[in-house]
């Protein structure tokens, strides 16, 4: 197996690009249930509650809704600006920080309804989902079996917070040019319209990952076959509204010669759910931030939802 410590046959030329990077997750007003600061990768929030008792207490179909449109975020530890899980019965049942004579359940109810969480770029939970948290508080949120016991929507821990390793178990032989070289590195700095020495012109590019840390040079998902395929980014407005769609490579490189106007949004998809980036994407050479340990506020790697 190639060594991890691959060294690039060329300059990692970077741009003057802005500096800010983001993956984080939602963010709200002052005091609301979404935002505030939480610990880092790898950090217990507070409240949290151990992530393999995630649906812990949650009847099944609540606690498939959980997983599918908040944990992405609000898992244990959270993710990005999110202050809290959101994993078992006890997190929905607690006292809401904006309102605490209500839970944090009927808080999120309340912020589905509006349209306000999941936030955008994130596509927002259906009908059905919605009405499911609602007759749940309607019921006076009896107790499901499941999380630990139950079992059924178990979920491991977030792989944003998994060692750093190779999940691949491959690497880039640091040679081969193409579409599936350098996997994990800068790509714009030697790609970027202001050069003029016949390589591509890249205007986005970067590489998705099984974990949230993972070696440069390492090959990140396959896309293309195999069970990642069908993983791709996708670009939004700011409303949510698509504008174009990445697909993933087999060592999870995605590319795009354009652009759309500033500024647009990205989040990362994968059997109907999402990794959400909330704020605009601030440059489009991706692995600039989201290196192996995380650079400018990224946490890491671009990691598959789980």
């Amino acid at each position: 197996m190639k060594s991890h410590s691959v060294i690039l046959a060329l300059p990692m030329l970077l741009l003057a690009l802005a500096a800010g990077c983001y993956t984080g997750g939602a963010t709200a007003g002052p005091g609301d249930e979404i935002g505030g600061s939480t610990g880092g990768p790898g950090e217990q929030g507070a409240g949290g509650s151990p992530v393999d008792t995630f649906g812990e207490g949650l009847p099944c179909d609540v606690a498939q809704l959980m997983k599918t449109r908040c944990v992405s975020c609000h898992n244990s530890p959270p993710v990005g600006s999110a202050p809290m899980p959101l994993v078992s019965r006890a997190d929905l049942l607690a006292p809401a920080k904006s309102d605490p004579s209500k839970t944090v359940a009927q808080r999120s109810l309340e912020r589905m309804q509006a349209g306000t969480m999941p936030p955008m770029p994130a596509t927002q939970a259906t009908a059905d989902e919605v009405a499911v948290l609602q007759g749940w508080i309607a019921a006076g949120t009896p107790a499901g079996a499941c999380g630990a016991d139950g079992g059924a929507v178990l979920a491991t821990p977030d792989p944003l917070n998994a060692q750093i390793a190779c999940s691949s178990g491959t690497y880039w032989d640091g040679e081969s040019a193409g579409y599936q070289m350098a996997p994990g590195q800068p790509c714009i700095g030697c790609h970027a319209s202001s050069r003029d020495d016949g390589l591509p012109r890249f205007a986005i590019a970067g590489t998705v990952y099984t974990s949230g840390h993972e070696h440069d040079g390492c090959n990140g998902v396959n896309g293309t076959s195999g069970p990642f395929q069908g993983a791709a980014i996708v670009l939004t407005d700011r409303n949510g509204h698509p504008l174009a769609s990445l697909p993933v490579n087999g060592v999870g490189n995605f590319t795009t010669f354009s652009a759309p106007p500033a500024p647009f949004y990205a989040k990362l998809t994968f059997q109907g759910r999402e990794r959400v980036m909330t704020q605009a994407v601030p440059n489009g050479d991706c692995n600039r931030c989201h290196t192996s340990t995380g650079a400018n506020g990224a946490p890491g790697r671009i990691t598959l939802p789980q």
